[in-house]
């Protein structure tokens, strides 16, 4: 379940750009938290490994997170070769030599 503005560029100063993963077993304390230089749109898990995700900003670029290295994206795009746009959704592209 998420909680987002969509309405591109009318993002209330202040609005605050962490996102939880949640384990529905527990709803009472977030697994953990990822932070996001924009609100967060969309999430993939890693197929091979769950503990790396790719983020999906609002403001367009894409981040790339391991939760167990803490909340702040180990990877996040470059503004000049990241999207105009929201990003709502992406995938994760296999390789024969799972690089």
């Amino acid at each position: 379940v998420a909680y987002s503005i969509t309405r591109f560029q009318k993002i209330p100063d202040g609005m605050p750009t962490m996102s939880f993963l949640w384990d529905v077993t527990n709803p009472n304390v977030p697994v953990s938290e990822l932070a996001a230089p924009s609100p967060l749109q969309t999430l993939q898990y890693n197929a091979k490994n769950p503990d790396v995700l790719i983020g999906g900003c609002h403001n367009g670029l894409i981040c790339t997170y391991d939760v167990r290295k803490g909340a702040q994206p180990t990877e996040v795009s470059k503004v000049e070769r990241s999207h105009y746009d929201p990003v709502y959704d992406m995938a994760w592209g296999q390789s024969k030599t799972n690089s």
